[in-house]
């Protein structure tokens, strides 16, 4: 009877260790995936908004890898501790293997819990109209962007010309008459900048020849249209030059000689806007010290550029600022940009004065946001704030924000109608 006892005690024990086993795996490789992102993010291997959620995010992937290697490190010794044949033994881990991690991306391919459409979709708002009636989108998706024009009173998406499944990086004239965007026919073919009429007729392109152009963006008077093209013939480095082009087609010129992109501490660069008097060109920088603001001067190319660090109140060591906007009168820049906040960054619109650099913010308690555009006029602002997945922190339900900035109104919606 009890040596019947204590071999019972013994199974039980083997059980009990057996279960700690597999929690222990889970338990470790959590934290090794916090440590992991924490010594990406650490050493500027991710930067800008990666390098703040990477450590969460490896954690993530770390729990789910436990989750997976747990139960077949449980399983073996169980199977040990009960005498289960070697051969049935690893048969059991091998299907644990392969049935476990297709749960887990069965589950992560949910759409309510990923995103809007699926795990590989993403929303962009690109421009708002002057009046506040419409924003213009795309939806990116696999290998796929497509460019929607939505009606900011229903909320309601429709597409814009529906003649290629490559469109990318469109901005919206002054007078919200035209747009101009990036198009390819095929994935591999190489961009050119096109142009249509707000109801998505008139296609048409803007230069003859199609070479490595991208950030096409309307001068204030809407007789011009800027653009970088790609002078780099690396295919992961992007060094571009600025172009302006008359909207006819004509006067094509290289108006910068600097060589965007060489710099060495920068991880990437970006032509942000056009100052209303077509003389100053505003980069966003990202570089390993953290988020800073260019301005170069578009008529004097011996000028070195205006170096701006935004002064965000609580801001993170590293500054992080999404998005950047000449003011309409030329006097100042509005910007989003990241601050410590209750749980985790808040994302708000801050106006930034060009003779004194002092910052005055505009929004407050948007969460995490993305997105900031600002219309022609300076008149209205449109930006995506998202809730967090609570399984994984992933940002869903995105909800188009549009504020006017003379009023103080604020309308939010959801933006419905896509595929």
């Amino acid at each position: 009877m009890s040596a019947n006892s204590g071999t019972v005690g013994r199974k039980v024990g083997g059980v009990v260790v057996a279960i700690a086993w597999g929690v222990a795996t889970v338990i470790v490789l959590t934290i090794a995936g916090v440590v992991v992102g924490s010594g990406c993010s650490s050493v500027g291997l991710v930067h800008g908004e990666t390098a703040t959620w990477f450590p969460l995010i490896m954690a993530f992937y770390g729990f789910l890898t436990g989750l997976a290697i747990g139960p077949v490190a449980t399983w073996k010794r169980l199977a040990r501790n009960f005498g289960v044949p070697r051969k049935a033994t690893w048969s059991v881990a091998i299907g644990l293997l392969v049935i476990i991690p297709s749960i887990e991306y069965a589950v992560l391919r949910s759409p309510s819990m990923t995103g809007p459409s699926s795990s590989t979709s993403r929303l962009n708002i690109e421009a708002v109209s002057n009046d506040g009636n419409f924003v213009i989108i795309t939806l990116s998706r696999d290998d796929s962007s497509v460019i929607y024009k939505v009606d900011t009173h229903t909320g309601r998406a429709s597409r814009l010309t529906g003649t290629s499944d490559f469109e990318e990086g469109p901005d919206l004239s002054a007078d919200d008459k035209q747009v101009v965007f990036v198009s390819r026919r095929q994935h591999d073919d190489p961009p050119e900048i096109v142009l249509c009429d707000i109801d998505g007729s008139n296609l048409r392109p803007l230069v003859s020849a199609s070479h490595k152009d991208f950030a096409p963006l309307f001068s204030h008077n809407g007789k011009s249209i800027y653009f970088a093209r790609d002078t780099s013939l690396e295919r992961y480095a992007r060094r571009f030059e600025i172009y302006s082009v008359k909207v006819d087609g004509t006067e094509l010129k290289q108006v910068t000689q600097t060589s965007f992109g060489n710099e060495e501490d920068t991880y990437s660069i970006y032509p942000e806007s056009i100052s209303s008097d077509e003389t100053l060109v505003l980069m966003n920088a990202r570089t390993k010290a953290g988020d800073k603001l260019l301005i170069y001067s578009l008529a004097d190319q011996s000028r070195a550029p205006v170096v701006i660090v935004p002064k965000v109140p609580n801001a993170p060591a590293q500054v992080q600022i999404a998005s950047a906007y000449f003011t309409a009168d030329g006097k100042g820049i509005m910007f989003m940009a990241a601050s410590q906040g209750t749980k985790g960054y808040d994302y708000d619109v801050y106006r930034l004065d060009l003779s004194s650099h002092k910052v005055k913010k505009l929004t407050s308690t948007n969460g995490y946001a993305t997105d900031f555009k600002l219309s022609a006029n300076g008149e209205n602002i449109a930006f995506f704030t998202w809730s967090l997945s609570r399984l994984n922190s992933v940002p869903i339900n995105p909800r188009l924000q549009l504020l006017n900035i003379q009023t103080g109104n604020v309308s939010s919606m959801t933006i419905t109608g896509l595929p």
